[in-house]
Formats: structure tokens, sequence, C-alpha cells
């Protein structure tokens, strides 16, 4: 990366200060939490994408056992290091489809905001070495953006929600979705994201599961 070029990828240090001191808000965020619902005490998980390495680091290495983090471009692993290194997670610098997963099975699989970057073709390679790569009863999470609204460096958009779950049922016979519309102020509109959880079983999405309550 050149000197005053515009990293390939977001520094959430900045999005903090910017929380804290400037009023933005913090639905960014909310990636992490979902992702959380589904990590058990001890999971082996995977971070595919994982950019500055904030989530790994402050969202999933605090439950997980162990984290391996992989990212292709090197300026974001070499930042990941060197900001949010933590003791049980590992930050590599991988092609996620050409290169095998580092140590599989994983309990989950995160792939946030990342789908939209990559071809049909190579997403489609992608999912189908995600769900080679679960443990029995794991699940694979994840989030992207919904419509065209995004930069010109995505190779494919999903308009609808709907769009986006028949990609990903291809690969996951379990695949639950939803939506969530916030306000971005740096960019003056609304974002649309799309949420997913998958499993080859249904064990882990039915545990984390809302549950129903009546009055005695």
């Amino acid at each position: 990366m050149d000197v005053g070029e515009e990293p390939p990828f977001y520094d959430h240090r900045i999005g903090g200060v910017l929380f804290a001191l400037a009023g933005e808000n913090p639905y960014g965020w909310q990636r992490g939490f979902h992702a959380v619902e589904l990590i058990r005490p001890g999971d082996a998980v995977l971070d595919v994408g994982c950019g500055d390495g904030f989530f790994a680091s402050r969202f999933f290495a605090p439950i997980a056992g162990r984290v391996d983090a992989v990212d292709i471009e090197r300026s974001a692993i070499r930042h990941a290091r060197t900001h949010n290194e933590t003791a049980n997670v590992r930050f590599i610098e991988l092609d996620a489809v050409r290169a095998p997963f580092p140590e599989p099975p994983y309990d989950l699989i995160v792939w946030d905001g990342a789908i939209g970057h990559f071809a049909a073709e190579d997403t489609d390679t992608v999912l189908a070495k995600i769900a080679a790569a679960l443990a029995p009863g794991g699940a694979f999470v994840g989030s992207e953006t919904l419509g065209t609204s995004e930069g010109a460096d995505h190779l494919q958009w999903f308009s609808t929600l709907e769009d986006l779950g028949r990609v990903l049922a291809r690969h996951f016979p379990h695949t639950e979705i939803k939506a969530a519309r916030y306000p971005t102020q740096r960019e003056a509109l609304q974002r649309e994201e799309g949420y997913w959880r998958c499993a080859l079983e249904r064990t882990r999405l039915d545990a984390a599961r809302w549950r129903s309550v009546t009055a005695a």
C-alpha cells in the first residue's frame, strides 16, 4: 500500500472514536453481536475476511477457545497483528478461494461484509469450503449489504434478502435470514443489511433461538 493511499480495510479504532466523540452510530457493530449469539465457550472459530481484526479480537476471542482470522490483504493482517493481537487469535494471510483453511473443523465460521467483493463462482467455491469445514453441530453466520449502493469494487450485488438467501441455501439445508435497516451518517443514506445463520443440522440454530413465554 502506497503512502497516503486509503487502506483497503476499515480501521474500527476510528469508528470507536467517532462513536464516542462525534456521535456516529454503532449499528455497523451489530454483525459482531449477531455472530456471538452462536459462539459457545471453547469453540474453534474461523473469521473469513477479518480485515483489521477488530471483531475477531473484541467479539469472538473472549468466548472462543481459538480464532483463526484470515484475510487476503497483507496490510490488513499486518494491521491486525499490530493493533488487535490476542493470545487465542491467529491472524493469517490467506486466499479463501484457493488456499485451504488453516485448521478445520470449526464450530463457527463467520464471513461478514465480503460476499459482494467475490465473483459469483468464487462465492460458491468459498461456501462449499465453509460447509466442508464445519464441525458436527457447527454453524455459519455473516452479513452483506443489500442493494447496489456499495462501491465499484463490488463484483456482485443482492437486490433483496431473498436473492442472498438463495445463494446460501444452495450449500446449507438450514438457512435463516433477516434484514436490518439503519442510517449511515457519513454516506447520509439508509443501509439495509442482510444477516444469515446457516447450518448442516439445526442443533445450534435452535439453541440460540428466542423462546416464547406465556403468562401463568
